[in-house]
């Protein structure tokens, strides 16, 4: 049974399509306004605005943008658009994501001083489960942190393997104080689905985890000649 995080997740004070319709409450700070359905379209308030119009302006911007054209992330594009309003965790400092495969965790990538995210690791699921620290760096990163994972990071990646059995790939993001834990996000295409940035030995790592016999194509009942590119399929990945 899984233990309940600390926080988990950042309370979410107002979600809705009209940011003329944001609580008065919203506007005096302390929030993060955020679309649902893609990346990087985040306003942050620490306080209030300087131009509130100007604020509500960029979020109809995000509601009309298909995110995920550039590299083909239909996943995306049915999402409900909505804007979200989540309290502002003022003291994180450790950004944790888990990469998962049907339930396992081949290697999580690790920023120690976010937001700058100048300084992480890139973790490894080891034969006895846990995970283990490499020298292997991300372009992201322009050092190495030298820091222990969160006392929490072990329960964060047993929320993440509980995730991930429901999909062949996703990334599992949570957020971290050092000692209290908040979820972030479910990304089905980390990086646009390109991993240009990663050694290779991590992109080999996440592809030999990913079990395409577990996909919906392999697992649901196909006719014509998908049921025998299904069959020649199968065959071959069991070979392998």
């Amino acid at each position: 049974m899984l233990k309940k995080a600390s926080t988990f997740p950042p309370r979410h004070l107002w979600i809705g399509t009209d940011p003329d319709e944001i609580p008065e409450e919203i506007w005096k700070g302390g929030v993060i306004l955020k679309a649902n359905h893609a990346s990087g379209r985040n306003i942050l308030l620490r306080k209030p605005p300087v131009n509130r119009e100007t604020a509500k302006s960029r979020l109809r911007r995000f509601l009309r943008l298909r995110y995920g054209v550039r590299w083909h992330e239909a996943y995306y594009w049915r999402i409900p658009r909505k804007i979200v309003a989540e309290e502002l965790i003022e003291d994180v400092r450790i950004e944790i994501k888990f990469y998962t495969c049907g339930g396992t965790v081949p290697w999580a990538w690790v920023a120690y001083d976010r937001p700058q995210r100048q300084h992480g690791a890139i973790w490894k699921t080891g034969a006895d489960g846990k995970l283990y620290v490499t020298d292997e760096l991300s372009l992201d990163f322009s050092g190495s942190a030298n820091e222990p994972l969160p006392e929490c990071a072990e329960e964060a990646a047993t929320l993440a393997r509980e995730i991930g059995k429901h999909f062949d790939l996703v990334r599992v993001d949570f957020l971290s104080n050092g000692k209290d834990l908040w979820f972030s996000e479910l990304t089905l295409t980390g990086a646009g689905g390109h991993f240009d940035d990663e050694a290779k030995s991590v992109v080999d790592e996440t592809n030999g985890g990913w079990d395409l016999r577990e996909s919906w194509f392999m697992t649901a009942p196909q006719t014509g000649w998908r049921k025998w590119y299904q069959s020649v399929l199968r065959r071959r990945l069991d070979a392998a």
